[in-house]
């Protein structure tokens, strides 16, 4: 078993279960994961593919589910390293847990499979719009499928985001498959300018959030203030992966979703041009499932 170190009062060898103020993988192959009011649990292995968490009790639904709450608020996890804002070397990724046992994002007739949900807590760095391929109106509904935006999160190359993670990590992330809105989720996002539309998850390992979900009081968006984010240089969003329509006068523009991190829109959707032609800048915030069986 790897040895843990403890940076807190307590001494000696961290025992499997408790509350600790911190924790510390020396051999660089454990979680940690902070709780609602950072209280750190850490996780780490035995020299088997299996995780043992501590205090998983502590990693609770979002709180932050009320349509008065001021920020997102809930459990978090740290999970992988990047390179991040200012930062000269890479640093842990802070997640949020939007949901600790879900089996929405499960195959077709999958009972049985549960997962944590996470969503990045940043933005991690930025892309533009021209990773979406051009649409016309009659197939906008590939715009994710198809895009290079898609394609990046869940390329094994060196240098992409999944090479981030430790092979340890990667293991417990489970594919995504979410062929239409859950009832959790928001409502359809709609108004006099644009419409923004479900967007399935086919196996992707690594996706950005639907608005529906990013609308989902149940994952703790239960306003615009609560889809605020930080990160990156100069960004004032993030993209989604739901596609929409977008009314020019007489004409129909195939757009992509994203969520404006402006002081004055706070949150609000936004819409933006998609295409090879479009070099309008956005965040990625990542979201992914982990297999619980494997924690």
């Amino acid at each position: 078993m790897a040895v843990l170190i403890v940076l807190c009062s307590m001494a000696g060898i961290l025992p499997k279960y408790g509350t600790i103020a911190q924790a510390e993988e020396s051999s660089g192959t454990g979680i940690s994961a902070t709780a609602t009011g950072e209280k750190t649990i850490a996780a780490w292995t035995d020299g088997s593919s299996q995780l043992h968490w501590l205090s998983t009790d502590a990693i609770g639904a979002p709180t932050s589910t009320d349509s008065s709450a001021q920020s997102w608020a809930g459990s978090y996890v740290y999970y992988g390293q990047y390179l991040q804002g200012q930062d000269t070397d890479v640093t842990p990724v802070r997640y949020r847990v939007l949901d600790p046992d879900t089996r929405a994002f499960n195959a077709s007739g999958d009972e049985t499979t549960e997962t944590m949900l996470l969503d990045c807590d940043t933005m991690l760095y930025s892309d533009t719009g021209a990773l979406f391929p051009d649409q016309t109106v009659e197939n906008p509904e590939q715009a994710w499928e198809n895009s290079g935006l898609r394609g990046g999160l869940n390329s094994t190359a060196n240098g992409t985001l999944w090479s981030h993670f430790t092979n340890l990590e990667q293991s417990v992330i489970a594919p995504s498959t979410k062929a239409a809105a859950d009832s959790e989720d928001g409502s359809e996002v709609s108004n006099a300018d644009f419409s923004l539309f479900y967007t399935p998850l086919t196996g992707e390992m690594i996706f950005l959030l639907d608005a529906q979900e990013a609308g989902s009081a149940k994952y703790g968006y239960a306003n615009q203030k609560t889809r605020m984010k930080t990160g990156g240089i100069g960004l004032s969003g993030y993209f989604l992966r739901s596609y929409g329509r977008k009314s020019i006068g007489s004409s129909t523009e195939i757009v992509v979703g994203a969520i404006s991190t402006s002081e004055d829109a706070e949150g609000a959707y936004e819409a933006l041009t998609i295409g090879q032609d479009n070099a309008v800048s956005a965040g990625i915030s990542p979201a992914f499932n982990l297999d619980r069986s494997r924690i």
